[in-house]
């Protein structure tokens, strides 16, 4: 790159010297003829579209420079060198290009926990194509990535090149796999209500132990859902509704493969239940909608006069989320498929300093969907009228997710069709918002029936 710059540079000094009348107007230098030389996979005038260089034209210093930065962007040279000069009396220009070698292959050799299927699935390094150094050190660095989501943050890959005869290369991945890491200990940091070990039970990444489970494994997926998932459910579940990770880091000792998991945590504070309430709903009354509510058993004041003497109780985010989904459920099973809860937690501090979040269903009704049309495909021997009998909807019908997954049900176990069957689909059929509703099967073989008939004296046939 270093070369072509200075032959970049060589031109535009020719271009300027020359002719002052000419460069105080802006204009680059009108070429006679260019010269192409290197190129053996592409032909000379294939390179010179490329570059978008003509013969009889002004040619500038800006010229050059886009027409070098085309011909790197084929990924097709290692270098570039552009040149001005005049030959038999006329202006040429001349292309120095010197082609990346073909790779002929790309292998992996010392790798047992990873295949080179995996890796080839993920690189972008592609045999019997121009040699890119920058997407070897790419399927290097990948390589990489993957050892260390299995846990073995030890390993080694080296990158050889190796020329061939033919002018084509090779390039090797030589991996060091090391020891796997094992997680001795893992320590909690941040944590005010619960213990390190309260914590800790809840990850499925933990210390090796006694037993023989208790391997210590780190595997970088499952330790990436224990801090997205696993903890903050914990946490959600006990009223903690502005729980965080700050950071995990893996201390690795190089020498025997241990490591100390590191967590930093913040709790934020414990929130109660404050009040309730549901804005939106035209169809279905707040009161009837209310019955979904999962504090209304446990909090002294909150929603419609519901619920005991003992005080607001603490945030649950798992029954929370569970009445949400049941009040969907409840809208999608009567044809309002289209409509939305949307749970909505305000957080403020009560009279007495207490932290409370108040919840709110924010529902959007919409219109009820209505069945348009119900279409089976894929029967090529059972009667359409056999599957129509064990679907529980017809057009007319207001669309109701039960009977869907209901009349899939029924027809799974017709007993004709092989399983398991697709999942029925609903499709918009116009702008009022009714469905087609598709079932797709494929017939089952059962095997084959022979009919045999053998001669006899009596009949001839028996």
């Amino acid at each position: 790159m270093r070369r072509a710059a200075a032959g970049t540079l060589a031109f535009a000094m020719s271009l300027a010297a020359p002719c002052p009348a000419r460069a105080q107007a802006g204009e680059g230098t009108v070429v006679d003829t260019v010269i192409v030389s290197g190129a053996s996979r592409l032909p000379a005038t294939t390179v010179l579209t490329l570059a978008g260089v003509l013969t009889g034209r002004s040619i500038s210093y800006r010229d050059v420079q886009r027409a070098i930065h085309t011909l790197y962007g084929t990924g097709q040279y290692e270098d570039i060198r552009v040149s001005q000069g005049t030959v038999d009396g006329r202006e040429a220009l001349r292309f120095d290009l010197i082609e990346r070698p073909m790779l002929a292959r790309w292998t992996l050799r010392g790798a047992t926990a990873v295949s080179e299927g995996s890796v080839r699935g993920k690189a972008r390094l592609y045999e019997g194509q121009p040699y890119d150094p920058a997407a070897a050190a790419r399927t290097r660095a990948t390589i990489d990535s993957i050892y260390r989501q299995k846990g073995y943050y030890l390993a080694r890959v080296d990158l050889r090149e190796l020329p061939q005869d033919d002018g084509s290369l090779r390039v090797v991945f030589d991996v060091d796999e090391g020891r796997r890491v094992a997680i001795a200990q893992v320590e909690v940091e941040g944590n005010r209500r619960f213990s390190d070990e309260q914590v800790t039970d809840r990850l499925k990444t933990g210390p090796e132990g006694f037993f023989w489970f208790q391997k210590g494994e780190y595997k970088e997926d499952q330790l990436e859902t224990d801090l997205r998932e696993r903890l903050p459910e914990f946490y959600g579940n006990r009223g903690f509704v502005d729980f965080q990770v700050v950071r995990d880091t893996l201390l690795v000792h190089e020498e025997t493969g241990k490591a100390t998991l590191v967590l930093e945590i913040d709790e934020g504070e414990q929130y109660r239940v404050g009040t309730f309430e549901i804005v939106g709903n035209r169809k279905y009354p707040t009161q009837f909608l209310g019955q979904y509510y999962p504090f209304s058993d446990t909090t002294g004041g909150g929603f419609l006069g519901f619920g005991g003497s003992r005080g607001p109780p603490v945030f649950d985010r798992a029954r929370w989320d569970e009445a949400t989904q049941n009040v969907r459920t409840f809208y999608y099973n009567n044809g309002y498929i289209y409509a939305e809860v949307r749970p909505v937690l305000t957080r403020r501090t009560g009279p007495d300093g207490v932290n409370l979040v108040d919840l709110r269903w924010q529902v959007g009704e919409g219109t009820p969907a209505i069945v348009n049309k119900v279409s089976i495909r894929g029967n090529t021997i059972t009667h359409e009228d056999v599957i129509r009998r064990s679907i529980l909807m017809v057009p007319g019908d207001v669309f109701r997710q039960e009977a869907l997954l209901r009349s899939y049900q029924t027809v799974s176990n017709l007993g004709f069709f092989e399983q398991p069957l697709p999942p029925p689909r609903y499709e918009p059929a116009n702008e009022q918002g009714d469905v087609d509703v598709v079932f797709e099967v494929k017939e089952r073989h059962t095997g084959n029936v022979n009919f045999g008939a053998s001669l006899g004296q009596g009949t001839g046939v028996g």
